[in-house]
């Protein structure tokens, strides 16, 4: 509930460049930046007040610097008197259909421009 790792799978610590033990007892902020941190903490609150939180986008830091987008979704875990004892969370990285979908758009925006910069044509025809 602070923040602090107690359980990590090997897929998660993998796609940061750890291994599971390597961030065990450490705070989730090695994960973001400052300026990520601000967005996560408001949906560590926001899981907090509702027990959860719906599946988003949220950007994360690898181990070597770079950057890249998870989806994610997250239940409090709660013990036999109700009380918020863990944070579970799901990841998926969605790196490469990020990737694909900003090639798509780009060759949107190429057809686009071809097709607009064609004149109008008017067809006509006997049947």
């Amino acid at each position: 509930m602070d923040g602090k790792l107690f359980y990590v799978n090997k897929f998660f610590a993998e796609i940061h460049g750890y291994t599971p033990d390597e961030l065990i007892g450490k705070h989730l902020s090695v994960f973001h930046t400052p300026e990520q941190l601000e967005e996560v903490e408001k949906t560590n609150a926001s899981l907090l007040r509702n027990g959860h939180f719906e599946t988003k986008e949220t950007w994360h830091d690898h181990r070597n610097g770079t950057t890249f987008p998870m989806l994610m979704s997250g239940v409090v875990i709660k013990d036999e008197q109700n009380n918020p004892e863990y944070i579970a969370v799901s990841a998926v990285d969605i790196t490469e259909s990020k990737r694909a979908a900003l090639k798509l758009q780009q060759s949107e925006n190429r057809y686009r421009t071809i097709f607009n910069s064609t004149g109008t044509v008017t067809l006509s025809g006997k049947k």
